[in-house]
């Protein structure tokens, strides 16, 4: 759905998504990361959130879920 989305575009489309149901996420940013197709994408996302350059063989569909999670919860923290 986000295929015309730059990394940081879809990062904060995810952001709405997690806000609306942050306890169906993973089912929810399936739709939107998971899939060879989107393996790049996956990666230059966990490199925006935690600056590590990781091959793309290590980004997968739940290591950049938990990457989003774990930033849209600190970013919560921080604005509560």
């Amino acid at each position: 759905m986000f295929t015309n989305l730059s990394p940081q575009q879809t990062i904060d489309k995810l952001r709405d998504v997690y806000v609306s149901d942050n306890f169906q996420f993973d089912f929810n940013v399936s739709m939107y990361i998971a899939g060879d197709g989107n393996k790049y994408l996956r990666q230059s996302i966990i490199k925006i959130l935690t600056g590590q350059e990781l091959p793309a063989s290590k980004c997968g569909m739940y290591a950049c879920s938990d990457a989003l999670k774990q930033n849209f919860e600190q970013l919560t923290i921080q604005f509560n």
